[in-house]
């Protein structure tokens, strides 16, 4: 199915944007001219840089998982194919825009570490 293979391309691309704003965040305290030097701001970037590891974790599972169920479903019930379909509309509909998000957000990651600050502080 065509609609497998887009929804798991959707999905690495929003899993790599989730990945790449976590590395940019933690990135972002070490690389910044300005950085703050308290451990309360060491901690925030850490936390907030393992919220994007794990939302690409489940971005990742997600895409694997799908194209699993998929073919699972089309070789022993015919009968759910039509819902697979439905949640691969869903997942197509949905992944654009949440890899807008995240690349805004890469991009708001990174303008603020060119302006030489870090992302918190």
């Amino acid at each position: 199915m065509a609609t497998v293979f887009v929804s798991r391309m959707i999905f690495l691309l929003a899993t790599v944007l989730a990945f790449a704003g976590g590395d940019l965040v933690s990135a972002s305290l070490f690389i910044a001219d300005r950085a703050p030097q308290s451990d309360s701001f060491f901690g925030l970037h850490v936390a907030v840089g393992l919220m994007f590891g794990f939302a690409g974790v489940v971005l990742f599972g997600t895409q694997r998982h799908v194209a699993a169920l998929a073919a699972t479903a089309t070789a022993v019930a015919p009968a759910a194919v039509r819902e697979i379909r439905s949640l691969l509309a869903y997942l197509i509909a949905g992944g654009p825009p949440l890899c807008l998000i995240l690349g805004f957000m890469d991009y708001t990651i990174l303008a603020r570490i060119n302006e030489g600050l870090a992302v918190f502080g």
